[in-house]
């Protein structure tokens, strides 16, 4: 009896520990994706990065196969945007920000990826911003304020019309 009580007490704490720790969700973003898709897997991927970060939530990832994404984003806090896949990896240490070019272009319409309320695990990582109109520069401007130091900016991250707005400090 002692044993049944103590599996049954051992299984509650694990439910009650994966409901506060949760879970964070990886989306995947291909061109050759669907919106419509869940983004889980490669073969499950979005076509748009603006559709990954519509259904992603803080602590999530979004990881962005090579290719060209003619759009404008907005990211969400404590998501994190990383570029420079194949569409084969399994961990982000697999890939290759330097060989697969994961290009955010703006086609010159205004500023291509506008970083709001920033926390702590945002990342804009192995990203390529082009074809921005920023406030300065002819759409080769990065229009950030200081409160925006926990966006962490690596690889190619070209700066064309990046716009990063206020960040939650810890």
């Amino acid at each position: 009896m002692n044993s049944l009580r103590e599996l049954v007490s051992l299984v509650a704490a694990n439910l009650i520990l994966l409901c506060v720790e949760g879970r964070t969700a990886v989306f995947h973003v291909s061109t050759n994706g669907n919106d419509a898709l869940s983004g889980s897997s490669w073969p499950l991927a979005k076509r748009t990065v603006a559709s990954a970060v519509a259904a992603a939530n803080g602590g999530d990832s979004i990881w962005v196969a090579a290719g060209r994404y003619p759009e404008r984003i907005t990211t969400k806090p404590d998501v994190a945007l990383y570029g420079g896949f194949a569409g084969v990896e399994t961990t982000v240490t697999q890939r290759n920000w330097q060989t697969n070019l994961s290009i955010l272009d703006g086609t010159r319409g205004s500023v291509v990826l506008n970083i709001t309320n920033a926390g702590p695990a945002t990342r804009i990582d192995g990203m390529v911003i082009i074809g921005g109109l920023g406030p300065a520069c002819q759409g080769r401007s990065v229009a950030s304020r200081a409160d925006t130091a926990r966006v962490g900016a690596r690889g190619h991250f070209a700066g064309a019309g990046a716009s990063g707005t206020r960040s939650s400090r810890a």
